[in-house]
């Protein structure tokens, strides 16, 4: 069972752990997230018991977000993954250095998605 799959919800339990409860704070914290893409992300950790919704009755609506207990057990691995890629930073410099060396053909081959031909017919 996959729980946390993704690009956004591990950075969004991240910026509500910060303090950064609010739909709005959410989306102006979390750069390149569409604003679907934030609802969407947000109504599934609340599904699955990562996060609670509370709605104010105010004009406008607020809404905040806390975490529930399954994501607090989190934030302790949250911060160890941090720490890594901290630590582990020069491996961003050094593909720097390799795509710098192989040049620019090489590099573009990064940027594109892996083509696959289609399964023959006949299999």
């Amino acid at each position: 069972m996959v729980l946390l799959h993704g690009r956004w919800k591990l950075v969004i339990l991240w910026h509500i752990h910060a303090g950064i409860g609010r739909f709005g704070e959410l989306r102006r914290h979390i750069p390149g997230i569409a604003e679907k893409m934030l609802t969407t992300q947000l109504r599934e950790l609340e599904r699955d018991g990562f996060v609670t919704r509370q709605a104010f009755a105010e004009v406008p609506l607020r809404v905040e977000y806390t975490l529930r207990p399954l994501a607090t057990s989190l934030i302790p691995i949250l911060q160890q993954l941090f720490v890594w890629g901290q630590e582990h930073d020069a491996v961003g410099r050094v593909r720097q250095h390799y795509l710098s060396e192989v040049g620019a053909s090489v590099a573009q081959t990064f940027d594109e998605p892996p083509t696959c031909a289609p399964p023959s017919a006949g299999r």
